[in-house]
């Protein structure tokens, strides 16, 4: 009997380690990439498109989205789509969670419009977004998962938590999908000069701008890679100055102060 399970979560979450971990464990049937946006935008292709991203040797499908919990007909079509899914929601820090993705939001848009250095993304505008406040409601989410499942099948792991203690969390994911645990060795980050980090940008962008006009198929595997490839995210984020961090902390809390 084939089992499935879901994670849900806002980008920067963890959903890329979590995605990997699973990936390459071996009772685990992962999708062949992250985020194939079948319950919200493919849909429509149906469920032989979507099983085109599974193997077939294992009893275990997983997969992870960071746009299915800001779709309430997405997190519907899972339900009608799948009896006794298993759902995992990722929940981070408000504080923490605003910022980096607004130094993620930042850091793509140079990485893929690397002509246009002199935009400069502001922080004042970008919190008011109301994407980004939705993207942050995890109360709100919950509520929704609820809605459309068991609670018994909803399981929510603290992003906060596991980075003070990766073991922990990853035991209890484990526990919960019915996996056994294994340890997953971490990657050490990686720096390059700035003009290595340039070759990158000019890359991405030709790739991004070549595969978008191939639509939402598995052609999208290539700016998966650039986007969540391990070293490209520590390469990218470490291009990020504890001053520029500072800063932003503070016009969040200015922000909060102001609206209390």
């Amino acid at each position: 009997m084939i089992r499935r399970f879901i994670i849900v979560g806002s980008m920067r979450t963890g959903t890329t380690f979590f995605y990997h971990y699973l990936k390459d464990h071996s009772e685990v049937n992962m999708a062949s990439q992250k985020d194939i946006f079948f319950f919200d935008k493919n849909f429509y292709r149906g469920k032989k498109w979507y099983n085109s991203f599974f193997q077939k040797n294992k009893k275990i499908y997983g997969e992870v989205s960071t746009s299915y919990y800001l779709d309430e007909k997405a997190i519907k079509n899972i339900s009608k789509s799948f009896k006794n899914v298993k759902i995992i929601l990722i929940n981070r820090d408000r504080k923490s969670s605003i910022i980096s993705l607004y130094f993620w939001d930042k850091v793509v848009f140079y990485f893929f419009n690397p002509f246009f250095f002199l935009k400069k993304k502001n922080f004042q505008t970008f919190i008011k977004d109301p994407r980004v406040k939705k993207s942050v409601d995890f109360e709100n989410i919950y509520k929704i998962l609820k809605k459309h499942f068991y609670k018994k099948n909803i399981l929510v792991i603290s992003f906060d938590r596991f980075k003070k203690n990766n073991d922990h969390v990853l035991k209890q994911l484990c526990k919960f999908i019915q996996i056994k645990f294994y340890k997953k060795k971490t990657i050490k980050k990686n720096v390059l000069r700035n003009y290595r980090f340039f070759i990158f940008q000019l890359v991405g962008y030709f790739f991004y701008k070549f595969f978008k006009k191939k639509g939402a198929g598995k052609n999208i595997s290539i700016i998966n890679f650039f986007r969540d490839n391990y070293i490209i995210n520590s390469i990218l984020f470490k291009n990020i100055s504890d001053a520029q961090k500072i800063k932003v902390e503070k016009e969040y809390n200015e922000h909060f102060l102001k609206n209390e």
